[in-house]
């Protein structure tokens, strides 16, 4: 799960391991622990070019003190993918219960295929065994009886029990109770039901696309890399824009989902539209008729607009031959 703040124990600093550091290898670690990209499970998909960018280093000052991190344990890291593991998460953070333990496993069926799902399973068993349980569910191949046990060691000394990190850990969803149970549904199949039901809803029940193998393919491309809010924002926020429901000259909607996922461009405009609806841009309630409604009233303005543009001109020609 993604988190609200990213806690480190005091211990940090005055940990032998983390003392042995280089300076650039000691502030890459307190990044890895706290940037935004992070999961509070430890496992998430980090280019390297994003941890440079977010230093504000260049590449030749990166690759050094990423090899200490390497060495020591600390994280382990999918080239191919570009997938992080930091080993010691599990350990240091609060224990979740199943509603957030189901939202981690969502996040991580959401990363590409990676070496280190195997690894992050077995910290799992070892360490969080609610969490263990629900990634059984979800990647039963990854807990083969024959399995062979990997060495665990911690490979930094700070304690992972009654540690600041234990006690102030605040993960996301955090205020939803054990006994309360949620959708358990694919993020992707949740954006593509907020996409046809806004479909629906505003051109009519006759708006019904098929989720084919591309578009999924696209909803897993953009869940990689937007949060599943913004996306279910995105694919409703073009109700909110005349243009898109169909209010043009040529009378036809363009919602497309491969229009309305294109890029970041397009996928901050609608999401945007839909969190701040500009005033009197709201879809008609009646869903097609309405739509038509509305582009039958578009095209007697223009139509008028037009027309009084037309009589401008002839008076004004009028007036040159009189002259």
């Amino acid at each position: 799960m993604m988190l609200r703040y990213n806690p480190v124990s005091p211990a940090f600093w005055s940990d032998p391991v983390v003392r042995g550091y280089s300076d650039d290898a000691r502030l890459l670690a307190l990044y890895l622990l706290t940037c935004p990209h992070r999961t509070a499970e430890g496992l998430f998909r980090l280019p390297t070019a994003y941890m440079i960018s977010d230093l504000q280093w260049v590449p030749e000052r990166f690759a050094e003190p990423f090899a200490e991190l390497l060495a020591s344990g600390l994280i382990e890291y999918d080239e191919q993918a570009s997938v992080c593991l930091i080993t010691v998460a599990l350990q240091w953070g609060a224990a979740p219960n199943r509603n957030q333990a189901i939202a981690a496993a969502r996040l991580i069926e959401q990363l590409p295929e990676t070496p280190l799902l195997q690894r992050f399973l077995t910290l799992a068993e070892t360490h969080v065994e609610r969490l263990a349980e629900v990634l059984r569910e979800r990647f039963p191949e990854g807990f083969a009886e024959d399995r062979q046990a990997l060495s665990l060691p911690l490979p930094l000394s700070l304690p992972p029990e009654n540690s600041s990190v234990a006690a102030s850990g605040d993960r996301a969803g955090s205020d939803i109770p054990d006994d309360v149970q949620v959708d358990d549904r694919d993020p992707v199949d949740e954006v593509w039901a907020a996409y046809v039901e806004t479909r629906r809803r505003v051109l009519g029940a006759r708006s019904a696309p098929r989720l084919t193998p591309a578009r999924r393919q696209l909803i897993v491309r953009r869940l990689q890399d937007w949060p599943l809010p913004d996306l279910l924002d995105a694919v409703r926020g073009w109700q909110h824009s005349p243009h898109n429901r169909g209010e043009n000259d040529r009378g036809q909607p363009f919602c497309d989902l491969e229009l309305l996922l294109r890029d970041a461009a397009h996928i901050e405009r609608f999401r945007d539209l839909q969190r701040q609806p500009p005033p009197a841009a709201l879809p008609p309630a009646a869903g097609g008729a309405g739509a038509r409604a509305s582009r039958d009233e578009e095209r007697r303005r223009r139509g008028q607009e037009d027309l009084a543009a037309l009589k401008r001109l002839q008076a004004r020609g009028e007036a040159q031959g009189v002259a």
